[in-house]
């Protein structure tokens, strides 16, 4: 078994300007959780890429339907393995791989009312009193200094559950 579920792309169809990859899945569950199903938002990844869209099922086929400015993130070729990621693991794939996202080390200072953020990874809260040193990626991806150096700064997924 793979480290994700796998979406063997078996054609891609465009229709009204909306693209969607038609395939077979490995399996719907990583672990115990379900991951996909029909209707349910979820991401793709190739490489370092991901883009997100929903899922759909067609007897024995899936479909991914890309969001509009999703298509254009990865580049998909019928016959292509991918890995399939749940929508809320995909987040956090995206923003650790993502090379575009410039990285910078912040200090946290509560404003008004608003007196902590969450790592966007861990879910760790970042305020005064806590992680008051963290990362700020394109100054809207908060992440504690932990995440950043375990996972951010080399490029490693390992916090999604493979099991």
């Amino acid at each position: 078994m793979s480290t994700y579920p796998v979406f063997t792309i078996s054609k891609i169809k465009e229709e009204g300007g909306i693209l969607y990859a038609i395939g077979l899945l490995d399996r719907t569950e990583q672990g115990k959780e379900k991951w996909i199903n029909d209707g349910w938002v979820g991401s793709l990844k190739s490489g370092s890429k991901v883009a997100f869209g929903r899922w759909s099922k067609e007897n024995e086929l899936w479909k991914f339907k890309f969001d509009e400015e999703e298509k254009k993130k990865i580049e998909i070729i019928p016959g292509e393995l991918v890995f399939a990621i749940d929508g809320y693991w995909g987040e956090r794939v995206e923003i650790t791989l993502d090379e575009s996202i410039e990285w910078k080390k912040s200090e946290f200072y509560s404003e008004g009312q608003w007196d902590h953020e969450h790592c966007a990874i861990c879910w760790a809260s970042i305020s005064e009193y806590e992680n008051t040193n963290y990362y700020l990626g394109n100054e809207r991806h908060p992440i504690c200094t932990e995440c950043y150096h375990n996972y951010v700064k080399i490029r490693n997924i390992s916090f999604v559950p493979i099991a």
